[in-house]
């Protein structure tokens, strides 16, 4: 796992946006470029310290809803109940936030899944709760944007 090289593509690939009308542009790059400035590739990051045993609970951060998509988005939500499904099947804990909007879609999405991780709505008093919380991963579409932050060393 030593090749930079191709996590620096997937850096590269990570952050692009493929956005309908009325979504913002740019959000994405901007929160990926500050995330990962001056580091080792992000992919690679999360690649070598996913695995550690002392990061046990996991929060993705998903969904988007505008008036144009007043049921939200499909990629990211899809996309973070895939990664938060093999996150759980390799004993990690993994909560999906996403807008209330979103609760059924994601909801069916991981009973397709036969998933087990968890389903909070954005605002509820649990959604970003940093209590023993390791990591958080805002997926863009299917891929993530890892942001850390440690309640316990880094590796």
């Amino acid at each position: 796992m030593e090749r930079s090289e191709v996590f620096e593509n997937l850096d590269r690939l990570v952050p692009i946006e493929l956005r309908p009308g009325g979504l913002p542009v740019g959000v994405v790059p901007r929160l990926y470029a500050k995330a990962g400035k001056g580091r080792a590739p992000l992919a690679l990051t999360v690649a070598q310290r996913l695995p550690d045993a002392r990061i046990k609970h996991v929060q993705l951060v998903t969904g988007v809803v505008i008036p144009s998509l007043p049921h939200g988005e499909v990629d990211g939500p899809i996309g973070s109940a895939v990664l938060a499904d093999a996150l759980t099947r390799v004993e990690k804990q993994a909560t999906v936030i996403v807008p209330s909007e979103m609760r059924r879609a994601m909801a069916e999405t991981r009973k397709r899944l036969h998933g087990e991780f968890e389903i909070v709505i954005d605002g509820d008093d649990h959604a970003l709760s940093s209590a023993g919380l390791e990591a958080v991963l805002i997926p863009h579409t299917a891929q993530a944007a890892p942001v850390h932050r440690p309640t316990t060393p880094s590796p």
